[in-house]
């Protein structure tokens, strides 16, 4: 019979060693997923914030992309890689794959991130953008911290290790008897606390109680500051286009005395009051070159402030409060017959409110003054929605809209007439229905887009412009044409850049002589001065002007009285010819 193999005895020194190993096995683990973590989140933390550079570089890229004006690009890739040391490679290509502009430096490790970036604009791709950093400081940083880690488990394992000898010791010589008496004592512990617990909850119940309604004031109030927030944002717009002062508010108006002949029911009137007044919120997006363009724009221009419907939109459908809101605002540029934008809606798939918008909107554009049209009466102004019912506007609301809107003929007595508190949002735009510039600021913006580069005085465009609204206005009733004769001989012989100094010479007598007129240079060597009062000038006049003396160049000066209701053409022959135009 085999003998029995002899009994192990147990050995708690070899359990502690044992569970030290463990131990330090589930360090290791623990270490070594930290440390992945750990380099996935500084990789995604840098791929993201790589991105949102890429994003903001494509931002501020686009405005001088679309003015063609490619140093300025380049300008900024190489003065924002110079102040970004991480960065290895900015590169810019053209649609085509060429590269327009790269800066490069060495990298110090083989460490590189690389991501592109294509600039698109209204489908168009502008640009492609190349980036490459360098993240071998990361690398380093990380092989620190696994050092760190490291030698943490080691101390952590020898201190568990002391600790688990000590507690097994501790329980090996601990008799059953304490353990009876512990237990006895934690249930007359847990019966206390039991009782104490009981206690706290009732006290939390009557908290929480207070605590809810704090927080539904609180949501009324965050309520009320993001509605004051929003109409903030369109305070901003008309601060940003102070041509468009008060349009907001006279839309919103006119929508509700429109709604109100239709028969929509209050809640509805006021909620279409409330889009009308955000209707333009989506301009905040809109880049002021075009929102503050003074005359018509161009195609590019018509299609970037056709995104505000789909910007406000965006805006306001996240938003509890706003939510039925933004519907109303993504479709008032709908047209009846389908030919309006965002989707091409037609007829009864637009929302009624945004018909009665659209014709709120058309009407308050046509009876406003810009700087390039002066505005139309509302009898006028009506006429045209009728012309145009049922094809751009929805024929029950223009004739909702002529039985009402005729009476705001005069601004001046537009008063509110209702007894309805949420309609009280002041008048101080509803008389306003002028956008001719008022500020020295409005001025300036006013120069820089009807300035002649060379000279600083007005230019063609806007000797067009004021020709077309003194038609009404008359206040200017006489025009004076100068013509540099001999110009074209004196560049030939002296060369472009001396007669582009005498012409900046002329241009400031002119300021001096005659500072209380218009001043304009039309065509290369023409002059116009436009006076309020009629004189003719003499041989004297145009003798006075010191930077032509002595070059060849003579002044040959023609009047001209303006007459009210007279529309003029401008013609470029040898010299600029200005006549009436004949009426049918």
């Amino acid at each position: 019979m085999p003998l029995a193999s002899p009994a192990v005895p147990f050995s708690y020194n070899r359990v502690i060693i044992a569970l030290l190993l463990l131990l330090l096995i589930t360090l290791t683990v623990i270490n070594f997923w930290v440390m992945q973590q750990q380099r996935r989140s500084i990789m995604a933390e840098l791929e993201s914030r790589t991105a949102v550079e890429l994003e903001q570089t494509a931002t501020f890229m686009t405005e001088p992309l679309l003015r063609q004006r490619f140093a300025e690009v380049e300008m900024f890739i190489q003065h924002w890689s110079a102040n970004n040391p991480e960065v290895v490679r900015f590169a810019a290509y053209t649609p085509h794959g060429y590269l327009l502009t790269v800066f490069e430096r060495p990298a110090v490790s083989p460490h590189l991130l690389v991501r592109e970036k294509r600039i698109e604009l209204a489908g168009r791709h502008l640009l492609t953008l190349e980036l490459v950093r360098d993240y071998g400081e990361l690398e380093q940083i990380l092989a620190q911290l696994r050092n760190r880690l490291l030698l943490t488990s080691l101390l952590i394992a020898g201190a568990l290790g002391v600790a688990l000898w000590w507690i097994f010791r501790w329980l090996a010589i601990r008799p059953l008897e304490q353990e009876v008496l512990r237990r006895l004592r934690a249930e007359e512990e847990l019966a206390a606390t039991n009782r104490l617990l009981e206690q706290r909850v009732e006290e939390r119940t009557r908290e929480i109680a207070g605590l809810l309604e704090q927080e539904k004031q609180l949501r009324r109030d965050n309520l009320a500051s993001y509605e004051e927030v929003v109409f903030t944002f369109v305070g901003m717009i008309e601060q940003r286009d102070t041509y468009t002062a008060g349009h907001t508010q006279r839309v919103a108006y006119y929508s509700r005395r429109i709604a109100r002949e239709m028969g929509l029911d209050s809640e509805e009137i006021y909620r279409l009051y409330r889009a009308a007044s955000l209707h333009d919120i989506g301009k905040i997006a809109t880049p002021d070159a075009v929102l503050l363009k003074p005359g018509k724009l161009d195609e590019l221009e018509r299609d970037l402030i056709k995104l505000h419907v789909v910007a406000g939109y965006e805006m306001l459908v996240n938003v509890e409060m706003y939510r039925d809101l933004a519907e109303i605002i993504l479709r008032h540029h709908e047209h009846y017959d389908g030919s309006g934008y965002p989707d091409g809606l037609q007829g009864e798939e637009i929302p009624l409110p945004a018909r009665i918008l659209g014709v709120a909107d058309s009407f308050d554009a046509m009876t406003t003054n810009r700087i390039y049209k002066p505005r139309m009466g509302a009898e006028g102004a009506l006429a045209l929605l009728q012309k145009h019912s049922g094809g751009q506007f929805d024929p029950a609301v223009v004739a909702a809209a002529v039985r009402v809107l005729d009476l705001v003929a005069d601004p001046e007595v537009l008063a509110e007439d209702s007894d309805d508190e949420r309609f009280c949002a002041g008048h101080r735009g509803l008389c306003l229905i002028t956008d001719t510039p008022i500020k020295d600021l409005e001025e300036k913006r006013l120069s820089y887009f009807f300035s002649d580069h060379l000279t600083g005085l007005y230019n063609e465009d806007y000797l067009k412009v004021m020709l077309y609204n003194n038609q009404e206005a008359f206040t200017y009733r006489c025009l004076h044409h100068l013509h540099l004769q001999g110009l074209a001989a004196y560049n030939r012989h002296e060369g472009w850049e001396k007669g582009n100094r005498l012409l900046k010479e002329f241009a400031a007598e002119l300021r001096r002589n005659f500072a209380d007129n218009l001043l304009f240079r039309v065509y290369g060597n023409d002059f116009i001065i436009v006076c309020r009062r009629c004189r003719a000038l003499v041989g004297e006049d145009l003798q006075a002007f010191a930077s032509l003396q002595g070059t060849g160049i003579e002044v040959v000066c023609h009047q001209l009285e303006l007459a009210p209701g007279q529309q003029y053409t401008i013609d470029k022959r040898e010299r600029v010819v200005l006549h009436p135009e004949s009426t049918p």
